[in-house]
């Protein structure tokens, strides 16, 4: 086929009209018949030259950036893959770019997303090429439009600025949100202004913001501890109005009572650290670790969700000067906030030593699916924090704190290869930064699940992996255990493993069941997390002042929203737009509750591979009020694998075969367990509470909450509930509106596929079958279980295997069908409890 020629290309693209609003479908179309022309071209070299013509569309030179950044081959084809991806399935510049878009936003653009396909090396090259102008309008450029590739690219300027003070103080500045991004913006137009001049600036505005933030916090106590009264004095005023000649009752004199009680213990709850007073030069030294915007209430009466904190408090004063008219369940979550903000405050100052005593009981632990941690922000970022913190503790003359004697635990399920690359990685960080971290691979966990005699709790999935419920299971259960052997001395896990049971029972029983009351505190990290170092401070001091409850703590987070499963990828959704299949990953700027990042003491999962694991139990007492940043989910828009994707259905079939599955697993955990109760039908009655929420069952530690479940009538009512919710899905007689039915039926419609490629026309046909004979299985074992048929689910499964012929076991979601009624079937709690 003869090459079209740029002027060719040119004519093609300018045909887009903007003003439409399919502006995303008209860019993909045009791209991929464009594609589809490629000639005598090599893919890499047909794909750069219809790129370059489309970004030309935008009055910018994509040819000169490639050529500018001195890419290799193997990097162009990356990168090039990466932009059609982002095309095809995120529209990253058509939200906000047009013909008249400024150059330096999509170069920017084009920057992070080149961080996200490169080495750091590579990039931090790349970085040493910008000047330094252009390296502050690209940081206020990856905090304006924060994702992977601007936390790629701020790791790695603030590891190229090094020892400089003035560029480390800059850095720094900007990612703790002390400096204000708006602000910053708007001084940065003149080039030849020194970054030494940009920071004196940025430093003049911070200390204004924290002056008002230290005038408001008393004017804003003295208006929350008068609320009583004031609310008091109100009604009174209004029966006055009504009626002069009203005299006070009885009623009202008791009314007036409640009120003055409630005014003395709002002014004991703020008493401590309202009377403090701290120097300019303290408060801002505080507000440089925890930030002066970012923080999120969570409230809808709160309009300014992301707002400058001195903003927010300024709400809060409007609000609470007359507040009378507002109910005290949405008032006392903004008191809680106010008095986080004072006793932080307090704590950093005044009582330090409260951060060392809360990382006496907390342990930071995660279970990694054995992926490259290098590369990952979770352990890097909790042990900046840690730094932190202990760099204060030390400023306040606490000596005594070291790092080395808190471990980090990491449970890594790591091949051969990638676990010895893990490990010199951790090696190096515990050389630099002197801290303890336990790597421990999958069979040195296995073993010790089996000495503690809890292996089914563990290994929940075939093949020797542990499963969602069992990697989660690893930091509640085992992780205190290796912590408290660390604080008796015990160095290694290969030493820890030729302890004698009673030894290590001894440490499970206090530590993790808690029946001396000395149960561990866990952070439940993720490693495709950011932690802010401001939230270890705050992780300390909420762990020491909780301490002696029986608690969780659930945290915001901004990034990656791939707790939230977007079920729909069947063959017609997918044909008609093929970014459903990623949509799972797309990213939130708005924060989300999450257990990511939750502080809790130990619990279970159920021993299933099964996602939404961390629903499954929860300690009796919940918080979510606590002075923080959110967390950041970087785990990657996760797009097809493909090279040069000429077509968004390119490399489908491939990505389907992981994420489908995955799916439709999540919507059973949702549906027949709803650990959640999300839909008022959690089958766990240890879960059961009231209709304000507040749980049924007051457990004081993990062992109580055990002991219960274990009974043979929490057991006998869990079943019960589950089968009750089965009926909803394969009943016909009384099925409800199930998304699990309807996820799994859409599969069974295949009549779009014969527009589709080869790849995915087998599979989804495969699919169809296997979504067949998931309705067929569902509704046999019912029958046979509602007959009494002993082996009920054996004998479905039979039926299933001779009217379909095919083995269950080589299916997706009937096998996991499969699994869940045999897991629910022979629910045990027996172990080491």
């Amino acid at each position: 086929m003869k090459n079209q020629t740029h002027a060719d290309l040119n004519n093609t693209f300018k045909a887009l009209d903007p003003a439409k609003d399919d502006l995303k479908k008209q860019v993909v179309d045009t791209l991929v018949n464009a594609l589809k022309k490629q000639g005598a071209r090599s893919k890499k070299e047909h794909a750069q030259v219809v790129l370059c013509d489309l970004f030309g569309w935008f009055s910018y030179d994509f040819k000169s950036f490639l050529l500018h950044y001195q890419l290799t081959d193997d990097e162009t084809t990356k990168f090039l893959s990466y932009i059609l991806s982002e095309i095809y399935y995120n529209e990253p510049f058509l939200a906000h770019v047009d013909a008249s878009t400024k150059k330096e936003y999509l170069e920017n653009t084009l920057i992070i997303l080149l961080a996200e396909t490169l080495s750091r090396q590579r990039l931090q090259d790349i970085l040493s090429l910008v000047s330094e102008h252009r390296k502050i309008l690209l940081v206020v450029h990856c905090m304006e439009h924060f994702r992977e590739g601007a936390w790629n690219i701020l790791e790695a300027l603030e590891y190229l600025y090094g020892r400089d003070r003035i560029s480390t103080t800059f850095i720094k500045g900007v990612r703790s949100k002390y400096y204000n991004i708006n602000y910053l913006s708007s001084i940065i137009d003149n080039p030849h202004l020194k970054l030494s001049a940009v920071v004196q600036k940025l430093e003049l505005y911070a200390e204004q913001q924290v002056q008002e933030i230290m005038k408001t916090l008393p004017v804003l106590v003295e208006l929350i501890t008068s609320l009583p009264m004031r609310g008091f004095d109100f009604i009174e005023e209004m029966k006055r109005k009504i009626d002069p000649s009203v005299e006070p009752t009885h009623e009202s004199e008791k009314n007036k009572q409640k009120a003055m009680q409630s005014e003395i213990a709002l002014k004991e709850m703020f008493g401590k650290y309202s009377n403090e007073s701290y120097t300019l030069k303290e408060a801002c030294q505080f507000f440089r670790i925890f930030g002066l915007s970012g923080q999120y209430l969570g409230l809808p009466i709160i309009k300014k969700h992301y707002a400058p904190l001195s903003d927010i408090l300024k709400e809060l004063l409007e609000l609470f000067g007359q507040s009378t008219f507002i109910k005290d369940n949405a008032l006392n979550p903004l008191i809680k906030f106010v008095l986080s903000i004072l006793t932080q405050l307090y704590a950093y100052y005044r009582e330090p030593s409260q951060y060392s005593q809360g990382l006496n009981s907390l342990i930071y632990a995660i279970s990694t699916r054995g992926d490259n941690l290098p590369q990952l922000p979770w352990l890097p970022s909790i042990i900046k924090g840690l730094k932190e913190i202990s760099i204060h503790l030390h400023d306040a003359g606490i000596y005594n704190f070291q790092l080395s004697n808190y471990p980090i635990i990491i449970f890594d399920q790591a091949s051969k290869n990638n676990f010895t690359e893990n490990q010199a990685y951790i090696n190096s960080l515990m050389m630099s930064d002197d801290v303890q971290i336990w790597h421990i691979s999958r069979n040195e966990t296995l073993q010790l699940a089996k000495k503690l005699k809890l292996t089914t709790w563990i290994k929940t999935a075939p093949r020797g992996l542990l499963g969602f419920g069992g990697a989660r299971n690893c930091v509640t259960m085992l992780a205190p255990v290796i912590a408290e052997a660390s604080r008796r001395g015990i160095c290694s896990i290969k030493e820890l493993l030729k302890c004698r049971y009673d030894e290590l029972d001894e440490m499970y029983r206090e530590k993790v069941l808690g029946i001396n009351h000395q149960d561990s505190i866990l952070h439940i990290g993720e490693d495709d997390v950011v932690v802010p170092a401001c939230n270890i401070f705050s992780d300390a001091l909420f762990a020491q002042m909780k301490k002696d409850l029986y608690f969780c703590r659930s945290s915001f987070y901004v990034g990656r929203g791939t707790q939230f499963i977007y079920p729909y990828i069947d063959a017609a959704n997918i044909l008609i737009n093929p970014a459903t299949a990623v949509y799972s990953s797309r990213w939130l700027d708005f924060p989300k509750i999450s257990g990511v990042g939750m502080l809790t003491k130990p619990k279970f999962s159920l021993p299933t591979y099964f996602g939404n694991e961390e629903h499954h139990s929860n300690p009796s007492c919940v918080f979510l009020d606590y002075f923080h940043q959110p967390l950041i989910h970087l785990s990657g828009p996760r797009y097809p694998k493909k090279l040069l994707p000429f077509s968004p259905l390119d490399g489908l079939a491939a990505h389907l075969k992981v994420i489908l599955p995955y799916t439709i697993q999540m919507s059973m955990s949702s549906w027949l367990i709803d650990g959640g109760n999300a839909l008022g039908q959690c089958i766990l009655p240890w879960k059961d509470a009231d209709t304000k929420g507040k749980m049924l069952n007051n457990f004081q530690n993990l062992n109580q909450l055990w002991q219960f479940a274990s009974r043979p009538d929490t057991l006998q009512e869990l079943q019960k509930r589950f089968w009750c919710n089965m009926d909803a899905v394969f009943n016909d007689k009384i099925a409800k509106n199930s998304f699990l039915a309807d996820d799994v039926e859409a599969l069974t419609d295949i009549d779009s596929i014969s527009q589709m490629p080869s790849s995915l026309k087998k599979y989804y046909k495969k699919i169809q079958k296997d979504a067949q004979m998931f309705f067929v299985l569902g509704k046999t074992v019912i029958k046979y279980h509602k007959q009494g048929v002993k082996n009920y689910l054996e004998k479905a499964q039979s039926d299933v295997k001779n009217k379909f012929q095919f083995d269950i076991a080589r299916s997706n979601i009937t096998r996991d069908l499969s699994h869940i009624i045999s897991y629910i079937n022979s629910l045990s709690f027996s172990g080491n409890h």
